[in-house]
Order: structure tokens, then sequence, then C-alpha cells
């Protein structure tokens, strides 16, 4: 009773105070699911059928969340706001602009880079700490960044000499 009343709530001050936008106004619900959670599965656990079916469904979720971890492996990220390119994309454009000792000059023609300008400059400071003596190139270039694959969702970055 305690949990529905939670969500009945939250529901109500949420609709009511127009917090629908705002995601992190949702976290006090979780307390009234888990409660819910809780004395459901403790009930339904003595049910046979119910057991099956638990195991039946964790295993398809299983499924998906592997599908999903290699899709995004595969497709180095996405180009969705919320993500973009993944850290191993990114550390390898990173490592690569690191490796001239002049500043090449990079023309942004990927959104995230745009968008986010402080992420790449961040992961090449720290790339430059941890590769303090490594020899660098003296030739002077110029860089597009660019998505690996123009027209699809691929999140993937690279660099292409100018």
């Amino acid at each position: 009773f305690i949990g529905v009343l939670i969500i009945l709530f939250h529901w109500l001050f949420s609709f009511y105070g127009g917090l629908r936008t705002h995601p992190h106004y949702y976290n006090g619900s979780w307390c009234g699911m888990l409660l819910m959670f809780w004395v459901g599965f403790k009930n339904l656990f003595s049910n046979s059928k119910f057991k099956k079916a638990f195991f039946v469904y964790l295993g398809a979720l299983t499924m998906y969340l592997l599908l999903f971890i290699f899709q995004v492996h595969t497709h180095s990220g996405n180009r969705l706001p919320g993500y973009g390119p993944t850290l191993g994309n990114q550390l390898r454009v990173a490592k690569k602009l690191n490796s001239f000792e002049y500043e090449p000059l990079v023309i942004k023609d990927a959104w995230h880079p745009k968008a986010y300008p402080h992420v790449l400059k961040f992961i090449r400071k720290m790339d430059r700490l941890d590769n303090q003596n490594k020899k660098l190139s003296s030739k002077r270039v110029n860089f597009k960044l660019q998505y690996t694959q123009p027209s699809s969702r691929h999140g993937g970055l690279e660099l292409v000499e100018q």
C-alpha cells in the first residue's frame, strides 16, 4: 500500500508541477517501485509458473543487453545527443592529434565534437600526461574531424588529413 501511495503522489506532483521532462525528478519514485517489487516477488516466487516465466524474461533481458553491448561496440557509439562516440574511439582521435609537435588545425564536421568541445580537449590533456616521453612528429597538418560513416547512425569519429 505504501509503494502504491508513493507512486500515486509522484504522478500527481509530477504532472501537476510539469516535471515530466526532467528525469532526475523520477528518482524518488524508485523507492515505491522497489518496495512493490520486493513484496510482489516475495509472494510470487512461491508459484512455480511465475518462476519459469521470470527466468524466461530474465534470459530475454540478458540477450537484449548483450545485443545492445555488441551494437555499441561495433558502431563505436551512436549519434544521439546523450551518448555519442565511445571513449575508445575518442581516445584514438586524441592520440593521433597528440602525436604532432605543432598543434594541428582541426575542422570539426561532426555534431558531438562541436556540441561538446571540452571533451576532446580534456582527453587530449590526459593523454599528454600519460605519454610525456613520446616522440612527436614535426609535420604540420590540418585535419577534418568527421563521422566514419557520414550517412548512417554510426557514432565513430575519424580524422581525415586535409
